[in-house]
């Protein structure tokens, strides 16, 4: 594979296809190419190059065109105002980790924080997030009271309380 000393030569490499640059990530640069001359996926290919002192260009991706309207009707929509589901539709989750203190406080189920999903599942998602995070411990379990009933929820589902 031949390697190129600027995106100027690469471009004329490829027959100077139509192509808009846009600033990316970290001092990065953004290229999308119209693949016209590509008869099996007709579309755009997007890559990520930099361009200082060395020349390096990502594998890029390739879209077909048959999506570009629905990709521009998602960039052009005003997403600033999100619909919020209702705050009754929020269940409240606790957050518990079991402590093995030696100390005033002793052994035992301590609630760490609390959090709001809509679901089970919504809530799991958060608590792995969490941990994944290391916002909390491994160990860490949720527990909310439906119809009376404790039901407590580890990140692969139920468990018994």
């Amino acid at each position: 594979m031949r390697e190129y000393k600027s995106l100027a030569e690469w471009l004329e490499s490829k027959g100077n296809p139509k192509h808009h640059i846009a600033n990316g990530e970290n001092g990065s640069k953004v290229i999308v190419i119209d693949e016209l001359n590509d008869s099996l996926s007709p579309g755009l290919t997007i890559y990520s190059f930099t361009d200082e002192g060395h020349f390096w260009m990502s594998s890029g991706w390739g879209i077909r065109k048959e999506y570009l309207p629905a990709l521009k009707g998602f960039l052009n929509e005003d997403n600033t105002e999100k619909p919020m589901p209702d705050a009754d539709e929020f269940i409240q989750f606790k957050v518990i980790e079991w402590r093995d203190d030696e100390g005033d406080d002793g052994e035992g189920e301590y609630v760490i924080d609390r959090i709001y999903g809509l679901t089970e599942a919504h809530a799991r998602i958060i608590l792995r997030n969490g941990i994944y995070s290391d916002k909390y411990p491994k160990g860490a379990w949720l527990e909310y009271t439906l119809d009376g009933k404790r039901i407590c929820l580890d990140l692969n589902g139920r468990i018994p309380a």
